[in-house]
């Protein structure tokens, strides 16, 4: 008897290492015909280089060098892989656990497109309104449905590297490149989220670094986010624009340290190290050209309370500089403002219950409006500075300490026929022959327009009853250097 067990033991054990080996040999031939046969209503075929095998063993499963390309058109790669490898501990079902213990992509190259309104990834179009499939709403599971989910997913550590997702969206080209990905000590189950998350990667080559670490518990925990955003370019997004627009240029960083802390009562996110900035920025339409070096707003910490839409900001004090502004004409290049630097050093908002904002100074240098430049005539407003110390603005009152003109000069030199020339003036808007056919409306009779009055002075006396008064509070106004 104990022979005979024996006897079958080992015949099982030759009959699973043979299978496992031929399954190990043959796999990449298998799964290549299998996926022609899936990716081939796409028109999407695998190349032939592709090499995908699957170790019984180990649970393993490897791909190297895989491409899919059109069928149309071969050389047109649709997604590509240098290299996947993926492992799983089947063995730790037994303890509840789905045990990923590898999971490695190198050279991941995905193309997408956006053209005439239809989403196309990796070759696949995904709001083909042709395939859509009609969704039984009696299937469906419902929101309030449990979900019984008794696993935990544990993944050690998760890394991507060379990974590249590649936007064309009517023929504007986007870029989206992972140079290093890291996810380490990930577990994951209905209850209980922990991960930490690094990520290394760019957008049309300006660089995005992102430290993610979360530990939840029950829906309540800590979530660590620091963002690092490095010249992001506008030219790229122009084509989101209207056609209007004809340049859009300049480049815009952010940084950020977050924190959301989720609890029973509430869900707060805490920022600090606060950095919004953006650089050599320009901006033209059919009428206006704008400019600036930099602007910059600063802060080192401030508190939001995400409950809900209706959140208070606490603890806020921002600083704000802008940096050589310059606004002119498209026709004829005509100074319409400039401004050398605009500062508000410290901006502190306090008390939530009455939106109270404290602003210590704002100082603007260097102003000239209207000065057409190219004629004889100087701009008809000039200002070496304007200084305000001591803001103090709420829902009812608006306070200010002391606000100084510096050098003021205004030219407002007026021609013959009594047009003040130094004002530059901007061409009319077209009337729309739309508005300019319509049919003139019939006269309201007396007793109509005496009705419509009696009822628009009685709302203006409600709201002159209704509405709050509104102070405005100035002690001391200065003209320094007058010209």
């Amino acid at each position: 008897m104990l022979k005979s067990l024996k006897l079958i033991t080992k015949w099982i054990f030759i009959v699973y290492l043979t299978l496992g080996v031929l399954i190990w040999l043959f796999s990449p031939l298998v799964i290549r015909n299998i996926t022609n046969n899936v990716i081939e209503p796409h028109n999407l075929a695998i190349s032939s280089d592709s090499t995908i095998r699957y170790n019984l063993f180990s649970t393993h499963i490897s791909v190297s060098d895989l491409e899919l390309y059109s069928l149309d058109s071969p050389s047109e790669v649709a997604i590509s892989i240098k290299v996947f490898d993926f492992e799983l501990a089947l063995h730790q079902f037994i303890f509840d656990e789905i045990y990923i213990s590898e999971l490695f992509i190198d050279g991941l190259n995905i193309n997408t497109s956006f053209v005439d309104d239809k989403l196309i990834i990796a070759g696949i179009i995904l709001n083909d309104d042709s395939k859509a499939e009609v969704i039984d709403e009696e299937a469906a599971p419902s929101e309030s449905a449990q979900v019984n989910f008794p696993y935990t997913v544990v993944l050690p550590e998760l890394a991507f590297i060379n990974t590249n997702f590649n936007l064309v969206d009517n023929n504007n080209a986007h870029k989206f490149s992972i140079k290093d990905l890291n996810i380490a000590d990930f577990s994951a189950s209905l209850k209980h989220q922990t991960f930490n998350l690094v990520l290394k990667s760019a957008l049309n080559d300006s660089p995005i670094l992102v430290n993610l670490d979360a530990k939840l518990n029950d829906n309540k925990g800590d979530v660590l986010l620091a963002l690092d955003l490095q010249k992001i370019a506008l030219e790229k997004l122009q084509h989101f624009l209207p056609d209007n627009i004809k340049v859009l240029e300049g480049g815009v960083s952010f940084k950020a340290k977050n924190k959301l802390t989720l609890n029973d009562d509430a869900m707060l996110l805490s920022v600090t190290d606060f950095n919004f900035l953006i650089e050599e920025f320009n901006f033209s339409d059919d009428l206006y050209k704008a400019g600036f070096n930099n602007q910059a707003l600063v802060s080192e910490a401030f508190t939001l309370n995400l409950s809900d839409f209706n959140s208070d900001i606490n603890d806020v004090s921002l600083a704000y500089n802008l940096e050589e502004l310059l606004v002119t004409t498209v026709a004829n290049d005509e100074v319409v403002i400039s401004i050398n630097n605009i500062e508000l050093p410290d901006i502190s908002y306090t008390d939530p219950a009455i939106h109270q904002v404290t602003i210590s100074g704002l100082n603007i240098n260097n102003i000239i409006a209207s000065d057409k430049v190219q004629d004889e005539y100087p701009g008809l407003l000039t200002l070496s500075a304007i200084n305000v110390d001591n803001i103090l603005l709420t829902d009812k009152s608006v306070d200010v300490g002391t606000v100084s003109l510096s050098d003021l000069a205004v030219e407002a030199e007026i021609n013959e026929e009594k047009v003040l020339v130094s004002l530059i003036t901007f061409p009319e808007k077209q009337v729309k022959e739309s508005d300019a056919t319509q049919p003139e409306s019939e006269p309201e009779t007396e007793t109509e327009s005496q009705s419509e009055s009696t009822k628009e002075n009685t709302e203006i006396e409600d709201v002159e009853k209704s509405s709050p008064v509104f102070n405005f509070s100035l002690p001391e106004f200065k003209l320094n250097n007058p010209a």
